[in-house]
């Protein structure tokens, strides 16, 4: 797991290893984030990868990249939560 805030926006400071680990990561942002009806994904190619583009509203949060071995396992998740990364993303849906 790694993500990417550039300084700008939250994001793990270090790449995370292992399920177990990440697992355990993913489900205490999900309890953050509880309770946000408003957030709103959508499933796209990310650089040459499956994922999705995470929105709260009109504001692109996050993109998630999933990289996959040959048995269609997850890999390596890498997350860009970089506002200025994201900017192309603003006007599409």
């Amino acid at each position: 797991f790694i993500s990417d805030g550039g300084g700008k926006a939250a994001a793990v400071p270090k790449p995370v290893s292992g399920a177990e680990k990440i697992a355990k990561m993913l489900l205490g942002f999900a309890k953050v984030y509880r309770d946000a009806s408003e957030l709103q994904v959508s499933f796209a190619w990310v650089n040459q990868l499956p994922g999705f583009v995470l929105r709260d509203g009109d504001t692109v949060l996050q993109t998630v990249a999933l990289e996959l071995n040959d048995q269609l396992l997850i890999e390596k998740i890498y997350v860009v939560r970089n506002p200025e990364k994201l900017r192309h993303l603003v006007d599409r849906n």
